[in-house]
């Protein structure tokens, strides 16, 4: 008993060291990596930007690359590392620190994502109640959408917005683009590679969604391999294009601007959302 007394008080003045020992912001990034906070908060700006890169012209993946070196897990630990110096007194930082080095806040983060389970099981009736809200208004959305957003009239000039093309449906690298054109004129006299990097039978599955910000998109999920491939391709293509031909159409071609290793793929301003649910339902007639 003696022994192990004198085991925990070495432990205890071990552990005094280490948590007086470091400075304040050294305190304040183990708090943030024990808690997962910069990971997620990252996850928010990446999931948002990967979503624009497939869309975005050549200025705007510029600024787009530009974004993405403010979102590094070093700048986003030191404004994190900012706003608590701001916010939480030493006193508060040590407190903070010292809970999560204790068992109830290591028991806290182990069991974080069981926590949002319940959290969510318990609120899943009224989650439920907002869903079929949801559902009832985007059907609403879509009917108003193809009886007043895409009159008959409209029909011809949304299909010709896309650049017809003999090639095989897919993802192709882009090998040249010619510079001072419209978008639309570029990607009329752009050169692609003679086979897709990634075909049809690479896609696993299709549907027409709403993004984040209720614009009407292709949701687009690629196989194993099609996963694989499309992270080979966009990491030998940084910083150029990568061009997207869906039912014998070019419908985008998107600058690279990093790694998409993730598999999946959405795509906007694809015309009427017939003519999207046209395309999901070839994608899907293929599986």
């Amino acid at each position: 008993m003696k022994n192990i007394k004198v085991l925990t008080q070495v432990l205890f003045i071990l552990f005094s060291a280490v948590c007086y020992g470091q400075s304040k912001e050294q305190k304040i990034e183990s708090i943030l990596n024990t808690g997962g906070n910069l990971d997620a908060f990252r996850s928010v700006f990446e999931s948002r930007i990967s979503v624009l890169k497939y869309n975005a012209n050549e200025e705007d993946s510029i600024k787009l690359a530009e974004i993405e070196r403010k979102i590094t897990k070093e700048v986003i630990t030191e404004r994190f590392i900012t706003v608590y110096k701001e916010f939480f007194s030493d006193s508060e930082i040590d407190e903070i620190y010292r809970f999560f080095n204790s068992q109830t806040g290591k028991k806290l983060i182990d069991s974080v994502d069981i926590f949002a389970d319940k959290i969510n099981e318990n609120f899943k009736d009224i989650m439920d109640e907002i869903k079929t809200l949801e559902d009832k208004m985007y059907d609403y959305q879509e009917d108003e959408e193809e009886t007043e957003l895409y009159p008959e009239d409209m029909e011809d000039a949304e299909e010709t917005a896309f650049v017809p093309t003999d090639k095989e449906d897919g993802f192709y690298a882009v090998i040249s683009f010619p510079e001072g054109t419209t978008e639309e004129d570029g990607l009329k006299e752009m050169t692609l590679g003679d086979e897709p990097e990634i075909g049809i039978d690479d896609i696993s599955g299709a549907e027409r969604a709403y993004s984040e910000w209720g614009m009407a998109v292709i949701n687009i999920q690629l196989t194993e391999e099609g996963t694989e491939k499309f992270k080979v391709l966009t990491e030998k293509n940084i910083g150029k294009r990568i061009a997207i031909i869906l039912d014998k159409k070019i419908v985008s071609a998107p600058v690279v601007t990093g790694v998409i290793a993730e598999g999946k793929i959405q795509i906007s301003g694809m015309g009427t959302l017939q003519e999207m649910d046209e395309i999901v339902d070839m994608l899907n007639r293929n599986k």
